[in-house]
């Protein structure tokens, strides 16, 4: 380590908790990285456990800036929803609907490979602070906002997810996956009917009342590096 990070590791362990409390998301995964005693103080530090998504926390925590962390959208609406801190890695999976869930993957610029999600530690992580135990995402039909659409023809679904634990991001896209190869007869699946390599882009009008969070998931046609 550099003469600065041997400086900030010989701090007294309530000292360096403050500072890494002031990082956002991905810095803190890089910092846990550097040494066994940034590893061991942000597993054993529960504010920092919980900063990470991995302790389960029924209060809100403001968020530190993740406006660096590129991907796909997220978006809560404010207006109306109780305070809530949604997992920086709900933007940034890309997911094709319809594939098995373990077909979600990030991709790990340094290496320029993907991922897969299921395979992560993270797939684990709470998706919310506070935490949640029931999660209902709308799949909005597009060919409703076109005007061609013949009353009844609405192919649009939910995806319900219900943890009493905590629902995971592991769970999210799991019943994701389930819920779009539902039959809607003897030739199609839900997912069918939105077209083909359908991807997830991320998630809106998201909400929290209580221990519920429901939003509406994004789709698109093209494939972009996220």
């Amino acid at each position: 380590m550099s003469p600065q990070s041997t400086f900030f590791a010989d701090l007294p362990p309530k000292i360096i908790v403050k500072v890494l409390l002031k990082l956002p998301y991905p810095s803190l995964l890089v910092v846990q990285q550097l040494s066994r005693k940034f590893r061991d103080i942000i597993q054993q530090d529960p504010q920092l456990e919980v900063s990470l998504f991995k302790k389960m926390s029924k209060v809100y925590v403001e968020p530190v800036d993740n406006s660096k962390l590129r991907g796909g959208i997220l978006r809560i609406d404010e207006a109306n929803s109780e305070p809530v801190r949604l997992h920086p890695a709900l933007p940034i999976v890309d997911y094709v609907l319809m594939l098995p869930a373990d077909s979600a993957v990030l991709w790990n610029k340094r290496t320029s490979t993907e991922i897969r999600l299921l395979d992560l530690a993270i797939s684990n992580d709470f998706i919310s602070i506070p935490v949640v135990t029931l999660l209902k995402i709308h799949v909005h039909d597009p060919s409703l906002d076109t005007g061609y659409m013949m009353p009844g023809e609405d192919v649009s679904f939910n995806v319900v997810v219900k943890n009493p634990k905590g629902v995971r991001l592991g769970d999210f896209f799991r019943k994701l996956d389930a819920a779009s190869n539902i039959k809607v007869d003897d030739l199609f699946r839900r997912g069918m009917l939105f077209g083909d390599q359908v991807h997830y882009d991320g998630l809106h009008e998201m909400k929290r009342k209580g221990l519920s969070l429901t939003g509406r998931i994004l789709l698109s046609n093209s494939h972009e590096r996220k």
